[in-house]
């Protein structure tokens, strides 16, 4: 049980890096971005250490790819409403 739950942490976290990685991908992370991005500190059960671990290196964790389809759209969800919170995000 001890292993699912760290792997099932694990996966949490670099959900949560890949999160960071979207909110910065203009170099800043406005307002409305810190406050989508500390609901889901608190949904995914990130602490404050792991937090700042990932503010200052979110490239630490590296994409992994999840296989259940619910998942997936949950994820998609969630990276949208990164990007919809960052409404002034300009690709060039």
């Amino acid at each position: 049980m001890e292993i699912q739950k760290s792997n099932t942490h694990e996966s949490e976290l670099i959900h949560f890096s890949n999160l960071v990685n979207l909110a910065l991908v203009d170099n800043k992370c406005v307002i409305e971005n810190n406050k989508v991005l500390n609901k889901f500190r608190e949904e995914l059960h990130i602490t404050n250490e792991e937090y700042s671990t990932i503010i200052e290196n979110s490239s630490k964790y590296p994409i992994k790819i999840v296989d259940s389809v619910s998942k997936r759209l949950e994820y998609i969800y969630d990276y949208f409403t990164v990007l919809y919170a960052d409404r002034n995000l300009r690709f060039s």
